[in-house]
């Protein structure tokens, strides 16, 4: 059976970052409301690169809400197809019907603009449904970043998500590693046939979530195959997901289309489970901000620490015993002890301390023969150490493209944003040339840090 954080792990972008909240200096909102048809809900107007993110006001019908393979709302379709995510758990079953009216104030992440909005305020009348203007500011990527294509910079790329040691927050997409709201649920076999009534657009232009007439909500895989269907046709999804009071969503491992061809999709990992590890380390990560928060073991093992907390003690040829949650040669770590069990590290309470200051990226090119790619659950490559002794951090498109190059003892030239430290370099990929000359770019959007869409 699989569960919450397997979804998490898979979906390309819905989320709500718990980062800081609005302060009394964000510009006035932009008023594009107007007659409640799918003309008025057009995708926000694109902004100058360095400009001060303001919110889109409009009024709109919905056209459904969308459920997560967990059975909770967390996106409202509006008429004209623009997508409003919200915090899971934020709107109660029952709350909103197709064809309701609704006032939205909310933020597009994309610099280019887009129709995707998140940091919504919902409300239905005088009634409020949503309020999470707070994680608006930390989705302006333009203020902090500071450069087109450049990862977020107080936080990891997408799949390097680190859970605090109780669970993610409400509404964040971290995989509920650490007990949140109790023991992860396990989501059920599910099959549902209907026709597609609706097919949701994920920022990099595939379709990441399929409606179908009973309410079902598929969530398919960016990395997955595409699905290769249209809307009215006739399709069954199968996977894993939930049935709940607000409707049935799952995650798509297969599908039955129209023509009656059956197209598999890409499989979810195992599911994560606690466990206790022995082990050696081999090298402690440094990421691109300069904070320790990764541990290779010699044996290939992947252990990650929260960067606020990770101790000095935590050094290469250091034994350790691991208490924490994961999988096979993936754990994120609760408590770390020598054998003896002299703590070396314990995963603090709650949420990351606030950086006092942004650390400033800088632009870092590297070139050197990779030593090891290191691997996340799902088999793709996270990770490089390289001969030099950087540490390249790759993910999304970036990494999906170049993974056949990515190989031990191939020489590659890098470029990305990060720093330069006494261990040697730790940058996030924006540009990656292989042996055979062959170069791959991240594509010059907004970076997608912890999003993960519909």
């Amino acid at each position: 059976m699989l569960n919450r954080s397997v979804i998490a792990s898979i979906l390309s972008a819905v989320a709500i970052a718990a980062l800081a909240g609005c302060s009394s200096t964000d510009p006035e909102p932009a008023d594009v409301s107007g007659d409640a048809s799918a003309a008025a809900v057009s995708a926000p107007e694109a902004q100058p690169l360095d400009a001060p993110k303001a919110p889109t006001k409009l009024t709109a019908k919905l056209d459904r809400a969308l459920v997560s393979p967990m059975g909770d709302i967390d996106g409202l379709l509006l008429e004209g197809g623009v997508v409003v995510r919200v915090p899971p758990r934020a709107i109660a079953a029952g709350a909103v019907s197709p064809g309701d009216t609704l006032d939205i104030e909310a933020w597009s992440p994309r610099r280019e603009g887009g129709r995707h909005l998140m940091g919504a305020v919902v409300k239905k009348g005088a009634e409020t449904l949503v309020d999470a203007s707070q994680h608006r500011r930390g989705h302006d990527h333009a203020r902090r970043a500071g450069a087109e294509g450049a990862p977020r910079l107080d936080g990891p790329p997408r799949g390097d998500a680190m859970p605090p040691p109780d669970g993610p927050p409400p509404g964040d997409h971290r995989p509920p590693m650490m007990g949140h709201r109790g023991a992860p649920p396990e989501l059920a076999a599910i099959s549902s046939t209907g026709a597609i009534v609706a097919l949701v657009e994920g920022r990099l232009g595939r379709t990441e979530a399929v409606v179908l007439a009973d309410g079902t909500t598929g969530r398919l895989s960016p990395r997955g195959a595409a699905l290769d269907a249209k809307v009215g046709d006739v399709i069954t999804l199968t996977g894993h997901g939930t049935k709940s009071a607000a409707g049935t969503g799952l995650f798509v491992e297969s599908v039955i289309l129209a023509s009656g061809e059956t197209r598999e999709l890409e499989k979810a990992p195992p599911r994560p489970e606690k466990l206790e590890k022995a082990g050696t380390i081999q090298r402690a990560l440094r990421s691109p901000m300069g904070d320790v928060d990764r541990l290779l073991l010699t044996d290939g093992t992947l252990v990650r620490v929260r960067p606020d907390a990770a101790s000095a003690k935590l050094t290469a040829g250091q034994s350790v015993k691991i208490d924490g949650f994961g999988h096979d040669k993936h754990v994120f770590a609760r408590s770390i002890a020598t054998p003896a069990g002299a703590s070396l590290y314990t995963a603090p309470e709650g949420p990351p301390a606030r950086r006092a200051e942004r650390p400033t990226l800088e632009d870092v090119e590297v070139s050197a023969t990779i030593t090891a790619a290191v691997r996340g659950p799902r088999g793709d490559v996270e990770l490089l150490l390289l001969s030099d002794g950087s540490t390249v951090s790759v993910h999304g498109r970036l990494a999906h493209e170049a993974a056949a190059g990515l190989v031990e003892g191939a020489k590659v030239q890098v470029r990305g944003k990060g720093g330069r430290y006494a261990d040697g370099a730790s940058l996030f990929a924006t540009e990656l040339t292989l042996p055979t000359g062959e170069t791959f770019k991240q594509p010059e959007r907004g970076p997608r840090g912890h999003h993960h869409a519909l």
